[in-house]
């Protein structure tokens, strides 16, 4: 079971520590979708009246070892074009979150809604997108999103991997916050993937098996 992180009194964990700017690259990628180096020098998709550039040209490749593999794997390359066979123009190695990326970018309030339809283009079908989309559609239970964010930051700073196992929803389903209508949305949510469906209900069994081992010291 978790710990110190039951009620809305405990929301503030201290998690990875971004700059602006590193703040700016993960919410573009996160709203826009896999970008290049150049299309941030451009500020984004070039689109009419699009062109604000959030960093010159020599912030982009620091800035990518910072938040790729070789640091803190926020971002990752989704696919390389390599030089054009005329060999001028650029690169158009295009980048997008990792999950830690994913879950980085819901702590600065990205959107749910877009998270997923980017998560389902770029990402193959497999327990871990069914684990992610099925977070990011939790999102929409009112209730679900502090707290949701809180653990998030925990599990990013600490590289706890408290949403994975899903004792922590548990958990949650205890506190006088989470109303009978929260409850069933999100058991109507958790339904819809069945392995993070299965995951759930064992973590209430185990929760159940030790409050009644708690019950029985406490009534011998």
């Amino acid at each position: 079971m978790t710990d110190n992180i039951l009620t809305s009194d405990n929301m503030d964990n201290e998690h990875i520590q971004l700059t602006e700017m590193e703040k700016k690259v993960i919410l573009r990628l996160a709203d826009l979708g896999s970008l290049s180096g150049y299309d941030f020098h451009l500020g984004g998709r070039r689109e009419r009246g699009s062109r604000k550039a959030i960093m010159s040209s020599g912030k982009w490749n620091p800035l990518r070892k910072r938040l790729g593999p070789e640091g803190m794997n926020l971002i990752k390359l989704i696919k390389s074009s390599g030089r054009p066979k005329t060999g001028k123009g650029r690169r158009k190695d295009l980048y997008w979150l990792t999950i830690g990326g994913i879950k980085a970018s819901l702590t600065e309030d990205a959107s749910p809604k877009t998270l997923r339809k980017y998560v389902n283009s770029y990402y193959p079908q497999s327990d871990e997108t069914e684990y992610v989309n099925c977070i990011l559609e939790l999102f929409q239970v009112a209730v679900m999103k502090k707290f949701l964010v809180s653990v998030l930051r925990r599990e990013i700073s600490e590289g706890d991997m408290m949403l994975e196992r899903l004792s922590y929803l548990a958990d949650f389903c205890l506190v006088k916050e989470f109303d009978a209508d929260s409850k069933k949305r999100t058991v109507d949510i958790l339904r819809k993937y069945p392995q993070v469906f299965q995951s759930f209900k064992n973590a209430v069994k185990e929760g159940k098996k030790k409050m009644d081992e708690l019950d029985k010291e406490l009534n011998p």
